[in-house]
């Protein structure tokens, strides 16, 4: 019992100086700087609901400045997703933390059968340690005769 008790104060000691954040301008920001910048998707949004027979490609077309914000270089589209990472987490990881959970996610999101196949390898790597950790514990706890 008193390892346990030294082990579980010094996780606690250990993880108690890292639960404090400690940049709280991170979490502030100034509206009416986000209003300025979402002002020209509104100005879009409405002419979209103006006219509702156009479409992005026919803006663009015509060179309508209000669609080049929309599909510039930088826009976001369904191709920038093909075979992206999951929350840009790999494979792997996925699969060690979650398990089978995992490598549903990594197949369903990213769709690569190289990031699969690593999720399916965490998914093993995780079971086996998991599996190693759960007998020590039990053999290691059982040994002390406290179970």
């Amino acid at each position: 019992m008193k390892k346990l008790i030294i082990l579980s104060s010094l996780i606690i000691f250990l993880f108690a100086g890292k639960t404090y954040a400690g940049e709280p301008g991170l979490f502030t920001y100034d509206k009416s700087v986000v209003e300025t910048e979402m002002a020209s998707l509104n100005d879009l949004e409405q002419f979209v609901l103006d006219h509702p027979a156009i479409t992005l490609s026919g803006m663009v077309a015509n060179g309508n400045p209000m669609a080049s914000s929309v599909a510039g270089p930088n826009s976001f589209s369904a191709l920038n997703l093909v075979y992206e990472k999951a929350l840009d987490i790999g494979g792997f990881w996925w699969g060690c933390c979650l398990g089978p959970a995992g490598i549903l996610v990594v197949y369903l999101v990213s769709e690569d059968k190289a990031e699969t196949r690593s999720s399916i390898i965490g998914c093993v790597v995780g079971s086996l340690l998991y599996s190693g950790s759960y007998a020590g514990w039990y053999w290691g706890w059982s040994s002390l005769n406290i179970i």
